[in-house]
């Protein structure tokens, strides 16, 4: 009988817990590439899965899914790249999605 060997988290081979997250972006958000950016930002970062997309009401809603420190990181980014645009955030806790890959803009 062979033993398991289970690399800690972050490692090649790793299996780091999944986090997804909901997060909804009001202010100047629409007309300026905010969409794109979150998406390039997510590419950049590598291993986010997830998508983006505006709401009728001039808002953009994303959900983001990846190990806790790539979420954390584009969170991040995008108020960073972004911060003369958003007016606020408002991000809560989803349920990972399985399987799921790439990051897409939604329309």
């Amino acid at each position: 009988m062979m033993n398991e060997s289970h690399s800690p988290a972050g490692e090649p081979g790793s299996a780091a817990p999944l986090r997804r997250v909901r997060a909804r972006f009001t202010g100047r958000v629409q007309g300026v590439g905010f969409r794109a950016t979150v998406r390039a930002l997510a590419l950049q970062l590598g291993r986010i899965s997830g998508w983006v997309r505006n709401d009728a009401d001039g808002a953009v809603t994303m959900e983001a899914q990846g190990d806790n420190q790539r979420v954390s990181a584009l969170l991040d980014a995008i108020r960073r790249e972004m911060a003369g645009n958003i007016r606020s955030t408002v991000t809560s806790e989803a349920a990972p999605q399985h399987p799921e890959s790439g990051f897409d803009i939604r329309y």
